[in-house]
């Protein structure tokens, strides 16, 4: 999810984002991680969706 910023200013940007995957069985999160001014690394966790009762 690219997210459009002032290039001048010398930082890469990129907004977090969620999705279900596999039959909406699992969750998937990426976020970005800063490694230089402008350039970001995407970082990724799946886990299981689980409901609970009460």
């Amino acid at each position: 999810m690219l997210v459009s910023y002032d290039s001048r200013i010398h930082q890469a940007g990129w907004s977090m984002g969620m999705a279900v995957i596999e039959n909406d069985s699992k969750l998937i999160q990426l976020a970005p991680t800063q490694m230089y001014p402008t350039l970001l690394q995407i970082s990724y966790g799946i886990a299981k969706i689980e409901t609970v009762e009460s």
